[in-house]
């Protein structure tokens, strides 16, 4: 599956300056092609014109704290090294799966704190 997005104004957050006029070729969830103008486009594309709208790259917060082994942080000096190293290992492993954001807080679902499906 192809989309073309087309006539945006696309911050790419390493240029100074936005791209004015701009399209965007995304092929299977890929970026294939990024570029100012006209372009021939594949007659199977799906052609989306966003009218002069900001394209951006998604805001993605990644920030995690894998050593965060207990709902308390006091809890894990409790711990000796190396049960909090299985732990964080653990966590690591869990981590892994997460498919959405509301997966996110994975140490209270897994310890029954919030309903989730499994």
């Amino acid at each position: 599956m192809i989309t073309v997005l087309t006539k945006g104004r696309l911050l790419d957050c390493v240029g100074d300056e936005p791209l004015e006029d701009a399209s965007v070729v995304i092929e299977d969830g890929d970026i294939k092609d990024v570029y100012s103008g006209e372009k021939p486009l594949p007659q199977e594309a799906t052609v989306i014109d966003v009218g002069g709208r900001t394209i951006m790259p998604g805001l993605t917060d990644a920030h995690m704290h894998i050593a965060y082994t207990h709902p308390s942080i006091s809890m894990q000096f409790q711990d000796s090294p190396i049960v909090t190293a299985l732990l964080i290992k653990d966590n690591c492993e869990r981590r892994k799966s997460v498919e959405s954001a509301q997966e996110i807080n994975i140490y209270r679902r897994t310890r029954g704190l919030f309903p989730v499906r499994r």
